[in-house]
């Protein structure tokens, strides 16, 4: 009796019984892999994978799809396979890449309008507006969000970051063979 008690203290680790996913699940909705368990839309504990609590559970919660064919399901899980994300980094990727868009689309405006000789602020008063309003009704409100985050008063910026500390400032100008004055500004701020 006490070799039997030492094999069971031995074996202190509890094993666990780990249902594997059957293709039946899915007539109740139920999709998962081999390795995974069975979801429906929340993922359920082992114990709950008893087709009788499956079926309980897809009566309780989920009673518009009682009765549903197995396509109806294969169909759904074709979709949530479709639409789930392999890889978070794509997205981190995409953030990265439109904060970058936004920033270029900014310093093309303020080109645009340098070269129309017209004073910076005209940027955030006028051009972003317009520019948003266009956007909303051509394109829809997810993108006209989207735009809202392109930064245009590079004067603003500029300011914050210079009141910040320390910088350093080089002054140069020169005329063009037209006679026209051009003064450039470098800062150049300590990172």
């Amino acid at each position: 009796m006490s070799e039997k008690r030492k094999g069971d203290a031995s074996s202190s680790a509890i094993k666990k019984k780990m249902r594997t996913y059957l293709e039946s699940y899915l007539n109740l909705g139920f999709m998962g892999e081999r390795t995974k368990p069975a979801q429906s839309v929340e993922k359920l504990a082992n114990d709950s994978m008893k087709p009788c609590k499956m079926n309980r559970h897809q009566q309780t919660m989920h009673p518009e799809t009682v009765g549903r064919d197995r396509d109806f399901f294969i169909k759904k899980q074709q979709l949530a396979k479709a639409n789930k994300p392999m890889d978070i980094r794509p997205a981190f990727v995409r953030a990265g890449s439109d904060v970058q868009k936004a920033t270029e689309a900014s310093f093309e405006c303020a080109l645009l309008i340098a070269k129309a000789k017209k004073p910076h602020n005209i940027g955030e008063q006028l051009i972003k507006p317009a520019c948003i309003k266009m956007v909303e009704k051509l394109c829809g409100p997810q993108v006209a969000e989207k735009l809202k985050t392109v930064p245009l008063n590079t004067e603003l910026q500029l300011l914050e970051k210079l009141g910040k500390g320390p910088f350093a400032i080089q002054l140069d100008e020169t005329t063009t063979v037209a006679d026209e004055a051009v003064l450039i500004v470098y800062t150049e701020l300590p990172q």
